[in-house]
């Protein structure tokens, strides 16, 4: 029921749920007639949505904004770990009550310059640029002050390689274990530890000697860990093996049976390639590689940075050595570019010299006999 106020106008109100916060609050409504007011209350039901995006705090349009992510089936890592930035370095730094329109430059910079690291300011700088592109498309604002300040750089270090004076001592060290047909297989393959994590046994063609990587292991604290999609779309491959590596998980499938023999487990196809010492009919964790690899490194004294990722590096360079085209190296390891391949995981070597004298003495005598023959004829 609508009331008269001293101007001449009546008043109404109406109960609208904030569909962002769940939490209902009420919107008065003025008119100068009955008809008036309905089709105000008719209005802001209708337009419920623009109406709580204008006056949506900062705080609530992050939240918002994982939401999103998770509607765009992003994968879980990625979203949590961008809750975690944005809980940590982001929100801190922003007024409780500030509205999204509200973040200014200022705020921005302010953000950024209480992070130390270049590689985590680089990361919480795209997280704000997204967060403000995807209120530009909401139309909650009309300019991104990311925009107007430059990106953090960060230029990472290339990761280390094993040596073969390295990797022959790794060998001895864990001869007749899991671990030496897992380090051979990815010494020979390159592939990340969340793609061997994942493997199974039907995964691997004898006949063909092919590996298939369609699947990852990946671990977060919210959800552990769990098997997903590889890490991009280029990710997903199909190598063929060497020989010495189709030989390598042959005799590891031989070992593998005789353990799960003992253990009174049946053999399965769809069982994992590689297995928990502990239960050996669950997967190897990728916690397990990465932690075993950390405690041989230091047992053996190799240097700081040598982790069992080095095995990437290792492989890439081994490739570029033997002159393998850098876009076949790229397919090889699932990266999307040629470029990062080259500029990130290649080593210099000195096999990689071999061959470059000789080239340019056969071009500096090739130009020297044309040279002459110029010469002769003029």
């Amino acid at each position: 029921m609508s009331t008269l106020r001293k101007d001449g106008r009546l008043q109404s109100s109406v109960t609208i749920t904030n569909p962002y916060t769940g939490v209902k609050e009420k919107k008065y409504v003025y008119g100068y007639s009955e008809e008036e007011i309905q089709a105000e209350k008719k209005r802001l039901i209708r337009e419920i949505d623009t109406l709580f995006l204008i006056d949506m705090s900062f705080k609530t349009w992050c939240e918002e904004f994982i939401r999103m992510k998770y509607e765009e089936n992003l994968e879980y890592t990625t979203i949590e770990n961008y809750e975690y930035n944005i809980n940590k370095y982001i929100l801190p730094q922003i007024p409780k009550n500030l509205t999204v329109s509200g973040v200014a430059i200022y705020h921005v910079k302010n953000i950024l310059r209480n992070i130390k690291g270049q590689r985590t300011k680089q990361l919480v700088y795209t997280i704000l640029n997204g967060i403000f592109n995807a209120a530009k498309r909401e139309q909650l604002i009309e300019k991104n002050p990311c925009k107007y300040i430059l990106k953090p750089k960060y230029n990472p270090n290339k990761a280390k390689i094993i040596v073969p004076n390295m990797y022959l001592t790794l060998m001895h060290t864990i001869q007749g274990t899991q671990l030496q047909y897992l380090y051979t297989f990815a010494w020979g393959t390159g592939m990340r530890r969340g793609e061997i994590s994942a493997l199974r046994w039907c995964d691997f063609d004898e006949v063909n000697g092919t590996i298939t990587i369609e699947h990852a292991a990946k671990r977060t604290k919210k959800r552990g860990e769990y098997i997903g999609k590889p890490k991009s779309h280029t990710s997903e491959r199909k190598l063929k093996l060497s020989p010495s590596t189709v030989r390598n998980l042959q005799l590891w499938k031989e070992v593998l049976k005789e353990i799960l023999y003992e253990a009174k487990i049946a053999w399965d196809d769809k069982g994992y390639i590689f297995r928990s010492t502990k239960w050996p009919d669950k997967k190897l964790p990728i916690g397990t590689i990465t932690n075993t690899f950390g405690k041989l490194r230091i047992k053996l004294g190799f240097p700081k940075g040598v982790r069992f990722h080095s095995f990437r590096p290792t492989n890439a360079t081994i490739l570029a050595e033997h002159n393998i085209n850098p876009k076949k190296i790229q397919l090889w390891l699932g990266h999307s570019s040629a470029a990062f391949s080259l500029n990130q995981y290649v080593h210099a070597t000195q096999t990689m010299q071999i061959g470059i004298s000789d080239a340019i003495e056969a071009e500096e005598i090739s130009y020297e006999q044309l040279f002459k023959q110029s010469t002769n004829i003029n």
